[in-house]
């Protein structure tokens, strides 16, 4: 792990941490937002293995997303491209329209980006 984005890796896990608690509390609409932004952090130390960097570290969402797809990166047969795209419109849901992120999703996102972040 390269030093300089060790502290993004160190967040995803404790972010998926905290969305791992959410879900066993069923917190599910919490829970899709701290795994979102587990991947997203994640995805910041992946794209940096890659030589991918933005000046101060500031990522838009859609500029991650758009870099993933171009790098086809791809862990625990997940791609993370189409991962953190899925992550992104639960987040969207839960945080910011009247209805529940599905539960089943929420849960079976965060199996699968604890096998992804496991994975590295």
């Amino acid at each position: 792990m390269t030093v300089e984005k060790i502290e993004n890796y160190q967040k995803a896990k404790a972010f998926l941490d905290d969305a791992k608690l959410l879900l066993e509390h069923q917190g599910f609409n919490s829970a899709i937002s701290r795994a979102y932004y587990a991947l997203y952090q994640f995805s910041i130390y992946i794209l940096a293995q890659y030589g991918e960097t933005r000046r101060d570290d500031k990522w838009s969402h859609h500029g991650i997303q758009k870099a993933l797809k171009e790098k086809v990166i791809i862990i625990q047969d997940c791609r993370l491209s189409d991962m953190i795209a899925d992550a992104y419109q639960l987040r969207v849901v839960s945080d910011y329209r009247s209805d529940s992120a599905d539960a089943d999703r929420v849960e079976s996102t965060i199996i699968r980006l604890g096998a992804v972040i496991g994975g590295v």
